[in-house]
């Protein structure tokens, strides 16, 4: 990536491409529901924890540092990357759609996921394959919307509402249930199996 760019936006977007092939094709041959309910046994195996059908958010954090990386230290004359980084540190009015586009993104897919949960079976086999295959990579670009332009230096109200010191504990219990989440879906999923 640091010394050739083209290629490494080629791998990028080859890996990025692989997941979302090999989440479709998952999706299509066992059938799986995006409710954790509804979860077959092999969902936890054959899909959930595998690296290749998780890596498409990563790639776009990747994706990010790199045009973070253009913006610091590239020349505006020979990058492009530089030139689209200067477009969202100039203009007020593509930071707040991104700011306002990023927000409604992840709020979105967070409260669908209540009805999609507790419904399943009012969703096809086509939304649960898309769902499942989409919904990682686009939670994410919100995020990357939301939080780009306040990695920029712009968003000051944002940076300073997110450095409040009463976050620091939210964010340790946070990264808590992100380390044991699974545990608890496999119980949960136990328990709707003996159910």
């Amino acid at each position: 990536m640091y010394h050739r760019r083209k290629i490494g936006l080629i791998i990028i977007g080859a890996i990025q491409l692989c997941c979302y092939v090999a989440n479709l094709t998952i999706m299509i041959i066992y059938d799986f529901s995006a409710s954790y309910k509804a979860a077959k046994d092999n969902y936890f195996t054959v899909y959930y924890g595998k690296p290749y059908n998780r890596i498409a958010p990563y790639m776009l954090g990747l994706l990010t540092a790199l045009f973070l990386y253009a913006y610091k230290n590239d020349d505006a004359q020979s990058s492009r990357m530089k030139r689209w980084m200067d477009h969202i540190d100039t203009k007020k009015w593509l930071r707040m759609i991104m700011y306002i586009g990023g927000a409604f993104i992840q709020v979105f897919l967070v409260l669908s996921f209540f009805w999609i949960n507790n419904y399943p079976e009012d969703f096809s086999l086509g939304f649960n394959t898309i769902y499942l295959t989409f919904s990682r990579s686009l939670y994410i670009f919100g995020m990357i919307c939301v939080l780009l332009p306040v990695l920029m230096g712009n968003g000051v109200i944002i940076r300073k509402v997110m450095s409040l010191d009463i976050f620091t504990p939210l964010a340790r219990l946070t990264f808590g249930a992100y380390m044991v989440h699974p545990i608890f879906q496999n119980f949960s999923t136990l328990d709707v199996y003996r159910g």
